[in-house]
C-alpha cells in the first residue's frame, strides 16, 4: 500500500530534470538512470545495473548523501526534486 500511494503521488508532479546528471560519473550515472518518482526497491536497481551488491549500496549512500536521490520508505529508492 505504500508503494502505490507513492507511486500515485508521483503522478501527480512535475518529473524532475533528467539533464542535471551531467555532474554525475560513472556508476553513480548508472545508477541514477534507473531511477523516476516511482520508488523502486534495492534489489531491482541490483538486478538493473548488474553492479555488486556493495558498489550498489556505496553509490546508492553517494546519491543520497549528495541529494540527487532520496529513500521514501526504507529500501525504495526517487529520484530528489531540485
Amino acid at each position: 500500500q505504500v508503494v502505490e500511494y507513492f507511486e500515485n503521488f508521483c503522478k501527480i508532479i512535475e518529473p524532475p530534470v533528467k539533464n542535471k546528471k551531467e555532474g554525475l560519473a560513472g556508476d553513480e550515472k548508472l545508477v541514477y538512470s534507473c531511477l523516476d518518482l516511482s520508488p523502486r526497491h534495492f534489489q531491482v536497481i541490483l538486478e538493473a545495473t548488474g553492479l555488486s551488491l556493495p558498489r550498489l549500496a556505496q553509490v546508492l549512500l553517494q546519491l543520497e548523501q549528495k541529494e540527487w536521490i532520496t529513500q521514501p520508505v526504507e529500501g525504495f529508492y526517487v529520484l530528489r526534486r531540485k
